[in-house]
């Protein structure tokens, strides 16, 4: 749903057609995506490598893996790296490449005490009725894991300094759905209209003649 929203917005904005290459791969760390020997970097570089006429790239809203799992500054920075010269090597030279930051994530959200019992039963939202009379449970990181996110964060902003990318959007209004990481539907939305927003002033589509 997400990539049909921004591509709908992109549109509307650009009046002409627009095509999108998702080159995700959900769970990956950074260090993943740099490897070319690993699923998410041999994807990432197959579809690379595949995609003619580039006018624009960008990183949105990764590090969920890194969080949890954090690498050293020195191999985050060093996959960083890697991945951009991916990308880049997939467009003409100057093409514009954005990043977006790690955007908000809490704990999976629980009904009557039960994370399963929330995601099987209730849509995808955090607003739910039931969060009012105080059956769904709906909290934020601990201490550790927002320090970690944070910490994220600010190795994102040192690799868009030292890369040259260009900024992505702010997704810190992106809400995740019950399960703390994924967006809610109304996240969707949001990113999808930052992104759309932060894409239209950077990247300067071709238009045929």
């Amino acid at each position: 749903m997400g990539a049909r929203l921004l591509l709908a917005e992109l549109h509307r904005r650009w009046r002409m057609p627009v095509g999108l290459i998702n080159a995700a791969t959900g769970g990956a760390s950074a260090a993943q995506l740099a490897d070319a020997m690993q699923p998410p970097g041999n994807r990432l570089a197959r579809l690379s490598a595949s995609a003619g006429g580039l006018n624009g790239a960008i990183i949105l809203g990764h590090g969920t893996t890194d969080t949890f799992f954090p690498p050293a500054p020195e191999a985050f920075a060093a996959s960083m790296r890697q991945i951009v010269t991916v990308i880049r090597a997939a467009g003409p030279q100057g093409m514009p490449v954005l990043m977006s930051l790690l955007p908000p994530l809490e704990r999976p959200a629980r009904l009557l005490g039960s994370q399963q019992l929330a995601q099987t039963m209730l849509p995808n939202q955090r607003d739910h009725w039931l969060a009012w009379i105080g059956l769904l449970q709906s909290l934020g990181l601990d201490d550790f894991s927002a320090a970690r996110a944070e910490t994220l964060r600010g190795l994102q902003r040192q690799a868009m300094t030292e890369l040259g990318l260009r900024d992505g959007g702010d997704l810190r209004r992106v809400t995740p759905g019950l399960d703390g990481i994924h967006w809610s539907e109304q996240g969707v939305r949001e990113a999808a209209r930052v992104t759309a927003a932060a894409l239209i002033a950077q990247v300067q589509p071709a238009r045929r003649r």
